[in-house]
């Protein structure tokens, strides 16, 4: 069970303007049968401020609240990126994670869990009133409503205990590729790339344009002979008509 006396919560005041708006904004957890905590969170976890330290001893469960939210939102956590980790092997029958959070002027409440049977489910309510949808339509809308997946959550969010170690063993360049690696600065590099890829494209196919554009315009410029050349076959035309119609008539 639990004990509460091992962790605990230190509140550090926002800098940030009370009128500033606000993207995701934590509020609370609450969490029953969930990893080592068996008994429901009594009062939820609340974070009444945007920056909340969470200090405790090697076991404490700090890493568990962490796991509560991503497991709330997206159905997974660091443990079960374990390929030997299952879901049930971290959330009980009966066992769930309520997290309510603020994405701007919205509260959002969302509950996942297993009923005693080991089903799985999901409750998403905006406002106070329920997300309608399967399972997969409310992990959407989810991810579209924090803007991010998954992947992009835990990297934005979680530095593991033995990447630090790492860090502070690092020197130099080492020190270096472990920042990058921190910090997960590939994601950066990859989508610079694809923001390479998509440059050249868009740029060959706006000289393809500009080319196109000045074939017609070049077409536009000979127009005027054009339509000179057609006025004098049209003279040409009406002259040998009258030729035509004078032999007729002398025959």
């Amino acid at each position: 069970m639990r004990d509460d006396a091992e962790v605990e919560t230190a509140v550090v005041s926002s800098l940030e303007s009370p009128s500033a708006p606000e993207g995701f904004v934590l509020e609370e957890i609450e969490m029953r049968g969930f990893m080592r905590y068996l008994e429901k969170t009594v009062p939820p976890l609340r974070f009444p401020e945007k920056y909340t330290v969470i200090t405790g001893r090697t076991g404490a469960g700090k890493s568990s609240i962490l796991d509560a939210i991503t497991f709330a939102l997206y159905g997974k956590t660091t443990r079960t990126d374990i390929q030997s980790v299952k879901l049930a092997d971290i959330c009980r029958p009966n066992g769930y994670v309520r997290v309510a959070f603020h994405q701007g002027d919205e509260r959002w409440d969302v509950t996942r869990g297993f009923t005693t049977k080991k089903e799985s489910y999901l409750e998403v309510t905006r406002d106070g009133e329920a997300v309608q949808g399967t399972i997969p339509d409310k992990e959407r809308t989810i991810r579209d409503v924090v803007g991010l997946d998954y992947d992009g959550f835990r990297n934005s969010t979680f530095v593991r205990q033995e990447e630090m170690k790492e860090l502070g063993a690092a020197s130099g360049s080492e020190r270096l590729a472990v920042f990058q690696k921190l910090f997960r600065l590939e994601i950066f590099e990859q989508a610079l790339e694809r923001a390479k890829e998509r440059f050249t494209s868009l740029k060959s196919d706006i000289q393809a344009k500009e080319a196109e554009i000045a074939a017609r315009e070049e077409a536009l410029g000979r127009l005027p002979d054009l339509q000179q050349q057609l006025g004098s076959l049209d003279e040409e035309r009406k002259v040998r008509g009258d030729r035509v119609a004078k032999l007729q008539s002398d025959f």
